[in-house]
């Protein structure tokens, strides 16, 4: 499977209609889907030899399942966050607004910490750092920030190892 590149030159998880990403090293690609009060996944693990469906009749919880469901064939561990100190320098360049199909995402520095808030919401929580320009909001979604230039470029969203989003940094 090819990865999307897009007119940027920028390479994302993505390619005709089919999500790419890794499950704790285990390569994962599939496909979701959503409305009418449903949610759907299909993974397949190639090297695995295991494909994994979920259905649910609302509107999330089918990537948290499947990722679980995912975890128990494959006998791993629960995941363990992170929560590694954050560079003054990667803070700053990783501090601004991305675009996404939701609307905007808003990241800004509290206390040495990345946070991210949902403008006109009550949703705003920390960002706890894995590696660096990777950050967990919880144990089943990551966010891969993509930079150019010094400055985030894109924040990449995958959620049970599945790219699920890319959303370009606006200002």
């Amino acid at each position: 499977m090819k990865r999307l590149v897009l007119a940027s030159g920028t390479s994302i998880d993505y390619g005709l209609g089919t999500r790419l990403g890794s499950l704790d090293g285990h390569r994962v690609l599939g496909h979701t889907g959503s409305g009418g009060g449903f949610t759907a996944v299909l993974g397949s693990f190639p090297e695995d030899h295991m494909t994994i469906a979920v259905l649910v009749n609302t509107e999330s919880g089918a990537l948290s399942l499947a990722g679980g469901v995912a975890r128990a064939a494959l006998g791993l561990p629960a995941k363990t966050l992170r929560d590694l100190p954050v560079p003054k320098e990667e803070l700053a360049a990783l501090v601004g607004s991305f675009d996404s199909d939701e609307g905007l995402v808003e990241n800004f520095e509290r206390d040495g910490k990345l946070h991210f808030r949902l403008p006109g919401t009550q949703i705003e929580g920390v960002l706890l750092r894995q590696a660096a320009n990777i950050y967990a909001v919880d144990e089943n979604i990551e966010i891969h920030f993509l930079l150019r230039n010094g400055r985030s470029a894109w924040a990449i969203v995958y959620q049970g190892g599945l790219m699920m989003d890319a959303k370009p940094q606006v200002h």
